[in-house]
């Protein structure tokens, strides 16, 4: 029969050999995560194509200023 410290021996051991196995909080914290790189990806591609539109929309009314509609 095993004693206490056999026992205990084994459960220090098994802690340590699954350190890498994820718990429940550790992926409640993975998602929040990921819900904030999402949110935050959003907001840069909106601002990129709000910044290449606005970047097309001058481009061409400059080609229109310039060479005019029926050059």
């Amino acid at each position: 029969m095993a004693t206490e410290a056999d026992i205990n021996t084994r459960v220090i051991r098994l802690e340590t050999s699954y350190e890498h196995v994820a718990t429940k909080k550790d992926i409640a914290n993975m998602r929040a995560d990921m819900a904030h790189m999402k949110a935050d990806l959003i907001r840069w591609m909106v601002g990129v194509v709000i910044s290449g539109l606005t970047a097309a929309v001058g481009l061409t009314a400059l080609n229109l200023r310039v060479l005019g509609p029926w050059s």
